[in-house]
């Protein structure tokens, strides 16, 4: 039997995935990435997000102001 190799996704040189809309948030007190936010809550001024670190138990808020798209 054939030994099966792992699928390696390849891309055109002018085609590349598209970036992560925004990056995870770190610890503002011991600087360890977050992986989910503990709630989240949305208002007429965005969407808020509150963090815990797993490591330190530093709490946080972070806001995000979501884009509008329309179809064309």
């Amino acid at each position: 039997m054939p030994a099966l190799s792992p699928s390696v996704a390849s891309f055109d040189d002018d085609v590349l995935p598209a970036p992560r809309e925004r990056s995870l948030p770190t610890c503002p007190i011991c600087l360890d990435t977050v992986i989910a936010a503990e709630a989240s809550a949305f208002d007429e001024s965005g969407v808020s997000y509150l963090w815990n670190c797993e490591t330190c138990g530093c709490g946080f808020v972070t806001k995000h102001q979501p884009t509008q798209y329309a179809c064309v």
